[in-house]
């Protein structure tokens, strides 16, 4: 049987032995110290910080896609995280906002033509097959958010059928990391008191979507092309 002792941090064994008492053997317990430990102290809180420029990279980008800054660690951030997927649609609206992606007015919609598929199974394939039919028989520059990926996550966004390039990638990032820091920097109180704990950085969907929509509505090819 082993213990652990949280005021000072080391591990016990119990060892049985037996005695005399009035004449008659009895068992009884022996604590022994087997070693003593180190509790590992608990890891800081990642900066919200940009990094410099020369490391703001498409390794950092992803390496911060999957780090607490978008991702729930605790049993408590992960019941909060899911509770708050009811109001998805309003938190995304205030991200877009926050990242200066114009939603409500759509001669100002920064994708007016946009195809939407939802359901249980079944809507990656779907959605493959719309754009595979928009770009190849249409003619039309098309972008195509989906999402699991399998190997590179620059698969879940797409332009004209191919993954984004990594400096597409990583730009978006950054500048959508740079525009919630502004956006933080200048707010008055009001927005951050009655937001009812939305929080600052999008965690890992969220973010990646935003991504998609920011790439979508700034994308211009070599030859001058926008997304249609």
């Amino acid at each position: 049987m082993v213990l652990s002792c949280l005021s000072w941090p080391c591990t016990f064994k119990l060892r049985k032995s037996s005695k005399r008492l009035w004449g008659v053997r009895v068992p009884s317990w022996r604590v022994r110290r087997r070693h003593m430990t180190t509790a590992p102290s608990p890891p800081p809180p990642p900066s919200t910080n940009l990094p410099p420029p020369a490391e703001q990279t498409y390794d950092n980008a992803e390496a911060a896609l999957f780090s607490p800054l978008h991702q729930s660690q605790t049993p408590d951030e992960i019941r909060r995280a899911a509770q708050r997927r009811t109001r998805t649609p309003s938190d995304v609206r205030r991200y877009l906002s926050r990242i200066s992606l114009p939603h409500d007015d759509i001669d100002k919609a920064h994708c007016p033509n946009i195809v939407h598929i939802t359901g249980t199974k079944g809507k990656g394939s779907t959605a493959a097959i719309c754009e595979s039919v928009l770009r190849s028989r249409d003619g039309l520059t098309t972008g195509l958010f989906t999402s699991p990926h399998l190997v590179d996550i620059r698969e879940r966004i797409r332009i004209g059928g191919q993954p984004v390039s990594k400096e597409i990638f990583a730009g978006a990032y950054w500048e959508i990391r740079r525009r919630f820091e502004e956006w933080k920097k200048d707010a008055d109180g009001g927005d951050l008191a009655d937001d009812d704990e939305l929080p600052f950085l999008p965690g890992y969907f969220r973010m990646l979507a935003l991504m998609a929509a920011f790439i979508f509505a700034h994308y211009v090819s070599p030859d001058g092309k926008r997304v249609d």
